[in-house]
């Protein structure tokens, strides 16, 4: 795997739901989708679509598009050449399948299941 998805998926893709946010959207690359959509597409959670869209948002990935006083928000890939390209990359990694796929997962896996740091209760 190439250094920059490397360290795309050492730090900003760091849960399974992040990953299939980017794959939607990177496979439309320019075309806004609400929240709902997103995760009905994604079948996640509402709540972890939102947050996994604005993580990837702060991160430069994503794009939120406010609209009507910020009452109607929609999100989409950054169009950035770089970013798209970065996206573009991790979609044809992830869509070659077989060990390609699983090296991706395994990287996602590896980084949501590492424990939270959490003082050990005194009994």
């Amino acid at each position: 795997m190439d250094h920059e998805l490397d360290l795309l998926l050492g730090t900003v893709i760091d849960s399974l739901t992040k990953l299939a946010i980017l794959l939607h959207l990177q496979a439309e690359p320019h075309a806004v989708f609400s929240a709902e959509e997103v995760a009905a597409a994604t079948n996640c959670r509402e709540d972890a679509a939102r947050t996994g869209l604005g993580e990837l948002g702060e991160a430069g990935l994503v794009e939120r598009f406010a609209v009507g006083r910020g009452r109607i928000v929609r999100y989409g890939a950054r169009e950035d050449e770089r970013v798209q390209t970065l996206l573009a990359r991790l979609a044809e990694r992830y869509a070659e399948g077989g060990e390609s796929r699983a090296e991706v997962a395994r990287r996602i896996v590896r980084i949501e299941s590492k424990p939270c740091e959490r003082p050990t209760p005194s009994v």
